[in-house]
């Protein structure tokens, strides 16, 4: 199509609210090359999508572009570098988001005496509008720019949908500090997180770490006492029990333990001092045997259990029969952890009877076990 041929002195077209919804660049070649000498064109409100590359190309005279109320989002990067006469520019109403500094020549706004941008859906991040952000807060901005401040409002991002852009803190500094902060957070989010993982994982397995750390301490004192060939106890027996039982033991066990069978007996609550734990591994170790008095009390004491640990574990190590476990009371169900269920079912326990009768037979089986060979197990 080439209406405009003969046209070529024509200074001004107004081609407003034509239908040019579907037509391509080859189209406007055909109907726009020969207006040569033109200096006002109107392409309002036409249905375009993009600003045809012949403007540029043959109206070096154009002083006045209007494409508003299009769907215009982007144009080249060199598109206005030809209009050096342009004066007036008005693309409001589109679909512009961005406008870097790339969108014009360098100078080419500061040329324009009238520029309307408004009403465009603007993207109002760093990465899109800084540089038009920037040019908006400038002094000229409020003369030069049409239906400025309020026509120039963000639609993203959500929080500032809205917001008029000069209102925004968009800015070199802001724009600076943004993925900085934005790296920041994201860091000490994901260490809070794992802070507060590590430490319910620790909180819930505390005892079992605890074990953990303990045990391997506990390796450490046997591998020092077998390179030193130590053969001599501290200790004939190690006495295991909960505080509630303690009365208990010291009342009716410990005076034949100690006075009729003559044994150095070392019980935590009464002989431990410093660290509970340290003095478990140390004392322990350092002790010929271990006797467990079991109870309710005992299965939900977490010092009993551990020491009910080390000493299972000894007996798998050093397969000797050194682990006496007395039965104070008959376990709730719901008391019986994973070791006392363990040590319950390898070793033949003792129960304890308050009669006269149950009270000698119980003495007689464990005197059995004291004298029982200090040998290894087969």
């Amino acid at each position: 199509m080439k209406a405009f041929d003969s046209c070529n002195k024509l200074e001004t077209l107004d081609l407003s609210k034509s239908s040019f919804e579907y037509k391509t660049e080859t189209y406007f070649d055909g109907l726009l090359a020969g207006l040569t000498n033109l200096k006002e064109l109107n392409l309002s409100g036409t249905g375009i999508g993009f600003l045809p590359t012949v403007i540029p190309k043959v109206m070096n005279q154009l002083e006045t572009l209007d494409v508003s109320h299009n769907q215009i989002s982007w144009w080249k990067r060199e598109y206005f570098s030809n209009l050096t006469s342009l004066r007036k520019l008005i693309m409001a109403s589109n679909q512009i988001d961005t406008i870097h500094s790339s969108s014009f020549p360098a100078g080419r706004i500061q040329s324009l005496s009238t520029v309307d941008l408004s009403y465009n859906p603007y993207s109002c991040s760093c990465e899109n509008l800084l540089w038009f952000s920037k040019l908006l807060k400038t002094k000229y901005a409020t003369n030069k720019f049409k239906n400025f401040p309020k026509g120039y409002l963000c639609s993203a991002p959500s929080a500032w949908e809205g917001r008029m852009v000069i209102k925004t803190p968009i800015s070199d500094r802001y724009c600076l500090l943004t993925p900085v902060i934005s790296l920041i957070i994201t860091s000490v989010s994901v260490g809070l997180l794992l802070l507060i993982f590590t430490i319910s994982m620790v909180y819930r397995y505390r005892w079992h770490l605890r074990y953990f750390v303990y045990m391997l301490r506990y390796y450490h004192i046997r591998f020092q006492r077998l390179v030193h060939d130590g053969c001599d106890y501290r200790f004939d027996i190690y006495l295991s029990c909960s505080e509630e039982d303690v009365d208990f033991i010291l009342e009716n066990i410990l005076p034949r333990l100690e006075g009729e069978l003559n044994l150095r007996v070392f019980i935590p609550q009464r002989d431990g001092i410093g660290n509970k734990i340290d003095g478990i591994i140390e004392n322990m170790d350092a002790s010929r045997r271990v006797i467990l008095f079991l109870s309710d009390t005992f299965a939900a004491d977490h010092y009993c259990e551990f020491e009910t640990s080390l000493a299972y574990e000894r007996v798998l190590n050093e397969r000797r029969d050194l682990m006496i476990v007395i039965l104070l009371e008959e376990l709730k169900v719901v008391n019986v952890t994973k070791t006392i269920h363990r040590v319950l079912n390898v070793e033949e326990y003792i129960p304890w009877d308050g009669s006269e009768q149950g009270v000698d037979m119980f003495w007689l089986r464990l005197i059995k076990h004291l004298d029982s060979p200090d040998e290894p197990r087969p």
